[in-house]
């Protein structure tokens, strides 16, 4: 019966360890002065869904970019006193990760930069950043997943 035990914890631990593996910024999200969200697969799945039930083409496209994300997590921090700090966090997390800046902007104070990370045949992105920081707030979203790039461009383009 102990063995039994043993082993149930063992899974348990390793279904744990898993679950933490798919979000990436956990630590900052319980952070004082932190609003996040997470949005998982199959919530994904079920708003590319709905999605690509209407006509409209940018929608058919953001469903099939939808479809193949595995999650989202968005943080954003509007505490003055924390932003700082969550930004440095956030950044000292992603750091480890083979980002490649795609685009950067900045305007009054405020840095927009847009990286990823790309697959082998530079075809694909598999982490997509979106980080808004400056004029003491900070805001990261992380899309995991395959993002194919001409989907994500059909799916962003204005007519």
């Amino acid at each position: 019966m102990k063995n039994l035990k043993n082993i149930i914890l063992a899974i348990f631990c390793l279904l744990t360890v898993n679950c933490s593996a798919q979000r990436m910024l956990t630590e900052v999200a319980s952070m004082k002065g932190v609003s996040s969200v997470y949005i998982g697969k199959t919530m994904l799945k079920l708003a590319g869904a709905s999605m690509s039930i209407t006509g409209d083409q940018s929608a058919i496209d953001l469903s099939k970019l939808f479809k193949d994300l595995s999650s989202i997590e968005i943080i954003s921090c509007e505490d003055k006193k924390m932003a700082d700090k969550v930004e440095k966090k956030c950044k000292s997390i992603l750091s480890k990760l083979p980002m490649e800046v795609i685009t950067e902007t900045t305007s009054d104070g405020q840095n927009v930069e847009i990286s990823g990370v790309f697959d082998k045949e530079g075809r694909n992105l598999e982490i997509l950043l979106i980080s808004v920081t400056g004029n003491e707030e900070a805001s990261f979203i992380l899309l995991k997943g395959k993002i194919d790039i001409v989907t994500l461009n059909n799916a962003i383009l204005i007519d």
